[in-house]
């Protein structure tokens, strides 16, 4: 019996311990310690692992320009409000396809596609805060692009301010989830819903539509 408790000990100290780690992006400048650092965003999402949190560093006054895709429970943040990021060939900026994903302090400013998002958020449990979304215009100058797309469920968005949009929020057969304490504003339609309406909820969220 001691044998045996002994064994069983050795082999559970024995066994790989993951922890989870802060991976930092920067260009020019770190702002805060990590454990390992990036030069693009989408990098540090590659090398990442569930529960790992990214902290990006503000790319002086330009944006990263990337298409970022995020497919892994993990939180990504800006360093401060207002980490700027933009798409680098008119389509979509971030796209969430994962549950458990927290995202905020960045601002989206970029000529999109129509039909394209500042950000696609399709997963569970998202929380998705403090962001500015603007000036999604197309080639001809029209506002072409929608601020946040979103097939997510029991998320919250809050803290986001969009304007000068084609649609503020499309939401497709998202479901409980909340939006709250943002604006939207000089877009086409503010908050356009397809599926149920009374499992959407909105607080405080002051809209406005173009003239």
């Amino acid at each position: 019996m001691r044998f045996g408790s002994i064994l069983l000990f050795l082999i559970l100290f024995s066994l790989p311990i993951f922890a989870t780690q802060t991976l930092v992006v920067y260009t020019t400048v770190v702002c805060t310690l990590g454990d390992s650092y990036y030069s693009t965003i989408q990098s540090a999402i590659d090398d990442s692992v569930d529960g790992d949190t990214i902290i990006v560093c503000a790319n002086g006054t330009e944006p990263y320009y990337e298409n970022i895709l995020i497919e892994k429970q993990i939180n990504l943040y800006g360093y401060e409000s207002g980490v700027k990021l933009a798409s680098p060939d008119g389509t979509g900026v971030v796209k969430i396809l994962a549950d458990n994903v927290n995202f905020s302090n960045f601002t989206i400013e970029t000529s999109l596609n129509y039909g394209e998002s500042g950000i696609w958020a399709e997963g569970a449990h998202l929380n998705i805060d403090n962001i500015d979304i603007s000036e999604l215009l197309g080639d001809d100058g029209e506002i072409d692009g929608y601020g946040v797309l979103g097939f997510a469920s029991y998320s919250n968005f809050s803290h986001i301010n969009i304007h000068n949009t084609d649609i503020g929020y499309l939401l497709s057969w998202d479901s409980f989830s909340t939006i709250s304490d943002g604006s939207v504003y000089d877009c086409r339609y503010g908050v356009y819903i397809q599926g149920p309406m009374d499992e959407h909820y909105s607080r405080s969220h002051k809209m406005e539509a173009i003239d």
